[in-house]
Protein backbone atom coordinates (compact mmCIF):
# COMPACT_ATOMS: atom_id res chain seq x y z
CA UNK A 1 0.00 0.00 0.00
CA UNK A 2 1.27 3.53 -0.78
CA UNK A 3 0.07 6.64 -0.39
CA UNK A 4 -0.93 9.07 -3.65
CA UNK A 5 0.29 12.17 -2.44
CA UNK A 6 -1.92 13.78 -5.93
CA UNK A 7 -4.72 13.53 -4.06
CA UNK A 8 -4.27 12.05 -0.54
CA UNK A 9 -5.77 8.52 -1.12
CA UNK A 10 -4.26 5.38 -0.63
CA UNK A 11 -3.34 3.84 -3.69
CA UNK A 12 -3.08 -0.59 -3.94
CA UNK A 13 0.45 -1.29 -4.95
CA UNK A 14 1.26 -5.52 -5.48
CA UNK A 15 4.85 -6.29 -6.78
CA UNK A 16 6.08 -9.67 -8.23
CA UNK A 17 9.01 -10.97 -8.93
CA UNK A 18 10.99 -13.46 -10.64
CA UNK A 19 12.45 -16.57 -8.40
CA UNK A 20 15.83 -16.99 -9.02
CA UNK A 21 15.74 -20.46 -8.51
CA UNK A 22 13.25 -21.29 -11.62
CA UNK A 23 15.85 -19.83 -14.35
CA UNK A 24 19.06 -21.27 -12.43
CA UNK A 25 18.84 -24.89 -14.72
CA UNK A 26 18.61 -22.43 -17.84
CA UNK A 27 21.33 -19.96 -16.76
CA UNK A 28 23.52 -23.34 -16.21
CA UNK A 29 22.85 -24.64 -19.11
CA UNK A 30 23.51 -21.66 -20.93
CA UNK A 31 26.39 -21.13 -19.83
CA UNK A 32 27.94 -24.76 -20.33
CA UNK A 33 26.70 -24.97 -24.10
CA UNK A 34 28.60 -21.28 -24.36
CA UNK A 35 31.77 -22.34 -22.71
CA UNK A 36 31.50 -25.27 -24.88
CA UNK A 37 31.06 -23.26 -28.17
CA UNK A 38 33.95 -20.69 -27.08
CA UNK A 39 36.21 -23.55 -26.49
CA UNK A 40 35.55 -25.17 -29.82
CA UNK A 41 36.11 -21.66 -31.49
CA UNK A 42 39.51 -20.67 -30.00
CA UNK A 43 41.09 -24.05 -28.98
CA UNK A 44 40.56 -26.01 -32.12
CA UNK A 45 41.73 -25.75 -35.77
CA UNK A 46 38.06 -25.33 -37.42
CA UNK A 47 37.58 -24.76 -41.08
CA UNK A 48 35.66 -21.02 -41.96
CA UNK A 49 32.37 -22.62 -42.19
CA UNK A 50 32.17 -24.75 -38.94
CA UNK A 51 34.13 -21.61 -37.42
CA UNK A 52 30.96 -19.11 -38.68
CA UNK A 53 28.35 -21.39 -37.42
CA UNK A 54 30.09 -21.68 -34.11
CA UNK A 55 30.28 -17.59 -33.59
CA UNK A 56 26.64 -17.83 -34.62
CA UNK A 57 25.63 -20.03 -31.69
CA UNK A 58 27.87 -17.95 -29.51
CA UNK A 59 25.84 -15.00 -30.57
CA UNK A 60 22.79 -16.71 -30.00
CA UNK A 61 22.93 -18.10 -26.70
CA UNK A 62 24.74 -14.95 -25.66
CA UNK A 63 21.43 -13.21 -26.30
CA UNK A 64 19.50 -15.80 -24.61
CA UNK A 65 21.49 -15.58 -21.14
CA UNK A 66 21.36 -11.91 -21.76
CA UNK A 67 17.53 -12.50 -22.24
CA UNK A 68 17.37 -14.98 -18.71
CA UNK A 69 19.46 -12.21 -16.82
CA UNK A 70 16.98 -10.01 -17.63
CA UNK A 71 13.52 -11.64 -16.79
CA UNK A 72 15.69 -12.69 -13.33
CA UNK A 73 15.45 -8.90 -12.90
CA UNK A 74 12.31 -7.95 -13.96
CA UNK A 75 9.36 -7.05 -11.96
CA UNK A 76 5.37 -7.03 -12.15
CA UNK A 77 3.84 -3.77 -10.15
CA UNK A 78 0.31 -4.08 -10.25
CA UNK A 79 -1.68 -0.83 -9.00
CA UNK A 80 -5.63 0.00 -9.42
CA UNK A 81 -5.06 1.58 -12.45
CA UNK A 82 -1.60 0.33 -14.20
CA UNK A 83 -0.14 -2.65 -14.65
CA UNK A 84 3.73 -2.00 -14.98
CA UNK A 85 6.73 -4.30 -16.19
CA UNK A 86 10.13 -3.12 -15.56
CA UNK A 87 13.52 -4.85 -15.77
CA UNK A 88 17.14 -2.97 -15.75
CA UNK A 89 16.28 -1.80 -19.86
CA UNK A 90 12.55 -1.45 -20.38
CA UNK A 91 9.92 -0.37 -18.66
CA UNK A 92 6.16 -0.84 -20.08
CA UNK A 93 3.02 0.56 -18.62
CA UNK A 94 -0.39 -0.56 -19.70
CA UNK A 95 -3.58 1.10 -18.50
CA UNK A 96 -6.20 -1.66 -17.66
CA UNK A 97 -8.54 1.07 -19.46
CA UNK A 98 -6.63 0.44 -22.26
CA UNK A 99 -5.63 -3.21 -22.69
CA UNK A 100 -7.33 -4.69 -25.68
CA UNK A 101 -6.46 -8.28 -25.56
CA UNK A 102 -6.19 -10.76 -22.99
CA UNK A 103 -4.54 -14.53 -23.83
CA UNK A 104 -3.15 -17.14 -21.13
CA UNK A 105 -1.68 -19.73 -23.07
CA UNK A 106 -0.77 -23.14 -21.69
CA UNK A 107 2.17 -25.35 -22.59
CA UNK A 108 2.63 -28.72 -21.90
CA UNK A 109 5.83 -30.44 -21.60
CA UNK A 110 4.28 -33.89 -21.90
CA UNK A 111 1.72 -35.86 -23.88
CA UNK A 112 -0.89 -36.17 -20.66
CA UNK A 113 -0.64 -32.39 -20.54
CA UNK A 114 0.09 -32.85 -16.57
CA UNK A 115 3.24 -30.71 -16.50
CA UNK A 116 3.78 -27.86 -18.25
CA UNK A 117 3.92 -23.86 -17.87
CA UNK A 118 1.45 -20.93 -18.77
CA UNK A 119 2.34 -17.54 -20.49
CA UNK A 120 0.25 -14.35 -19.67
CA UNK A 121 -0.15 -11.99 -22.14
CA UNK A 122 -1.79 -8.55 -21.78
CA UNK A 123 -2.01 -6.32 -25.08
CA UNK A 124 -2.52 -2.91 -26.10
CA UNK A 125 -2.35 -1.35 -29.60
CA UNK A 126 1.36 -0.21 -29.05
CA UNK A 127 2.42 -2.39 -26.15
CA UNK A 128 2.75 -5.95 -24.88
CA UNK A 129 3.22 -7.34 -21.50
CA UNK A 130 4.65 -10.98 -21.05
CA UNK A 131 4.11 -13.09 -17.82
CA UNK A 132 5.69 -16.33 -17.42
CA UNK A 133 4.16 -18.67 -14.75
CA UNK A 134 7.76 -18.72 -13.02
CA UNK A 135 6.93 -15.26 -11.04
CA UNK A 136 6.19 -15.80 -7.50
CA UNK A 137 2.65 -15.55 -6.80
CA UNK A 138 1.54 -16.11 -10.46
CA UNK A 139 -2.14 -17.16 -9.54
CA UNK A 140 -2.67 -14.10 -7.18
CA UNK A 141 -1.34 -12.07 -10.70
CA UNK A 142 -4.46 -14.07 -12.21
CA UNK A 143 -6.87 -13.05 -10.30
CA UNK A 144 -6.00 -9.53 -9.95
CA UNK A 145 -6.37 -8.81 -13.86
CA UNK A 146 -9.38 -10.93 -13.22
CA UNK A 147 -10.74 -8.63 -10.90
CA UNK A 148 -9.49 -5.40 -13.03
CA UNK A 149 -10.66 -6.77 -16.52
CA UNK A 150 -14.17 -8.03 -15.10
CA UNK A 151 -15.47 -4.23 -14.99
CA UNK A 152 -14.43 -4.29 -18.27
CA UNK A 153 -16.50 -6.90 -19.84
CA UNK A 154 -13.48 -8.12 -21.65
CA UNK A 155 -13.99 -11.25 -24.09
CA UNK A 156 -11.65 -14.19 -23.72
CA UNK A 157 -11.21 -16.45 -26.65
CA UNK A 158 -11.72 -20.24 -25.52
CA UNK A 159 -8.34 -21.43 -24.33
CA UNK A 160 -8.01 -18.25 -21.99
CA UNK A 161 -11.30 -19.07 -20.31
CA UNK A 162 -10.43 -22.85 -20.01
CA UNK A 163 -6.78 -22.09 -18.57
CA UNK A 164 -8.01 -19.28 -16.37
CA UNK A 165 -11.16 -21.90 -14.78
CA UNK A 166 -8.26 -24.77 -14.82
CA UNK A 167 -6.38 -22.16 -12.41
CA UNK A 168 -9.87 -21.97 -10.41
CA UNK A 169 -10.95 -18.22 -11.60
CA UNK A 170 -14.00 -17.47 -13.15
CA UNK A 171 -13.12 -14.37 -15.69
CA UNK A 172 -17.01 -13.36 -15.87
CA UNK A 173 -18.08 -13.59 -12.15
CA UNK A 174 -15.02 -12.18 -10.26
CA UNK A 175 -15.68 -8.84 -8.23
Amino acid sequence: MEIDTKNNSIKMVNEFKYKFKSSLFDIFQTVLWLSILVYLTFYLNLTKSVLFLALLFILLFSLYFTLLILKNFSKIIITNEEIIKSNPVIKTIINWKDITEIKLNYYSTRRDKEKGWMVLLLLNNQKKIVIHSSISSFDKILQEIAKKTSSNNYLFNYYTEKNFKAMGINLYNNN
